[in-house]
């Protein structure tokens, strides 16, 4: 994935606070929450940044803790949203169906 490394601008020093990329990561953060909400990821954390160095941002979903990241700096062939948010349903989501006790009977014998 990314390094700001990689980056002109980190390496001319316009961007070590990551204000150069901020309207890039915007945008791909609406599209990833749009991405998700497909799959009942309704409510996403903040994305906060992966790890220090790298152009990755991650959100976790806030009902099943699954993961997108957004990348604004991929490198060639790499996409710039990934994780299993994007991919999976969202096991507690609004439209998560709760499983039927089969064990009760309706005349209360059992």
């Amino acid at each position: 994935m990314g390094l700001c490394k990689e980056c002109v601008a980190f390496h001319l020093g316009a961007c070590r606070n990551l204000d150069y990329c901020r309207q890039e990561r915007q945008a791909l953060m609406e599209e990833a929450y749009q991405s998700v909400q497909a799959h009942g990821h309704s409510e996403l954390s903040p994305f906060v940044r992966w790890r220090e160095g790298y152009s990755i941002f991650e959100a976790h979903c806030l009902a099943c803790g699954m993961v997108v990241r957004i990348d604004v700096n991929p490198a060639p062939g790499e996409c710039e949203l990934c994780g299993e948010a994007l991919s999976q349903d969202c096991p507690n989501g609004p439209g998560a169906q709760s499983i039927p006790d089969v064990t009760a009977t309706s005349n209360g014998e059992s």
